[in-house]
């Protein structure tokens, strides 16, 4: 530790010692200073805020709010269907089936857990208005 310490010491005087050499070869201005006038800082005007979104925020078993949301858990219930046709049907030979099991698997997982979300969430959502 005291031979960081020392070390961290005699860099510190090191750089004092730079900072002072090239002060002695930086040209020094021969202009007077002068200050430049600052316009003073207004008071921002206050506007009245405007809230143009639907109030929807506030009930949870509102259309809109889980609109989005039903309709991604639609379309990842529907592209498991149609995953699942493809595999089942002729389209797909089994030898590369095969080699795309462990991609399809992953696939249903992630397609579930949104379905499986989604329902969950609704009817948390459901419970909590009650």
């Amino acid at each position: 530790m005291a031979t960081l310490r020392s070390w961290i010491t005699n860099l510190a005087a090191l750089a004092q010692k730079l900072w002072k050499i090239v002060g002695e070869f930086m040209p020094k201005s021969k202009a007077p200073v002068r200050e430049v006038p600052v316009a003073p800082v207004e008071e921002p005007i206050a506007m009245p805020v405007v809230d143009a979104t639907p109030d929807f925020h506030d009930d949870p078993n509102h259309p809109i709010r889980w609109q989005h949301r039903r309709r991604m858990a639609y379309t990842a219930l529907y592209s498991m269907l149609v995953v699942t046709a493809y595999a089942i049907g002729p389209w797909i030979p089994e030898n590369r089936l095969d080699k795309l099991s462990d991609i399809i698997e992953w696939f249903y997982f992630a397609m579930a857990s949104i379905v499986g979300a989604y329902m969950g969430f609704a009817t948390w959502a459901a419970r909590i208005t009650r």
